[in-house]
């Protein structure tokens, strides 16, 4: 299943599951708080290049821009 780090930009997917390497958890609170639940449409605007800068996603009437780090959290279908 593809994250929103590697999925294609501006194609509308849905929120599967969100799960983080490592055992800290706060990064999926984090996202969840701001609306990144499963069902939830989400759509990758833009990104930056590998190795630094953001993704660009918009969830909702939110935009927000995420770090790869994140993104790579958000496990969409």
């Amino acid at each position: 299943m593809p994250s929103l780090l590697t999925v294609k930009a501006n194609t509308r997917f849905k929120v599967h599951s969100l799960t983080c390497s490592g055992p800290d958890n706060e990064t999926v609170t984090h996202l969840q708080q701001l609306g990144f639940l499963p069902g939830e449409e989400v759509v990758v605007q833009r990104r930056a290049q590998l190795g630094g800068g953001s993704v660009v996603v918009r969830i909702g009437a939110s935009t927000f821009a995420l770090r790869h780090s994140e993104a790579a959290c958000i496990f969409v279908v």
